[in-house]
């Protein structure tokens, strides 16, 4: 009996320890996408930025032809 109970706490802790593993993987995996994304998001901020201000020199070029 005792043997068995040996058996199945080394099987709990081994699944316990498995899974901690898997999370603590995932979460990392997690980060790092989270890293990437956050340089994208930079990045398209300054896309964005830069798109606006094109926008407003087009309406600026654009209000002066009509004027002409």
């Amino acid at each position: 009996m005792s043997d068995e109970l040996e058996k199945i706490f080394k099987m709990y802790t081994e699944e316990k320890r498995r899974k901690e593993q898997a999370v603590n993987k995932l979460a990392e995996m997690m980060n790092r996408m989270d890293i990437r994304n956050q340089g994208n998001k930079k990045e398209l901020m300054k896309k964005e930025k830069e798109c606006r201000k094109l926008q407003q020199e087009l309406q600026m070029v654009s209000g002066l032809c009509t004027e002409v």
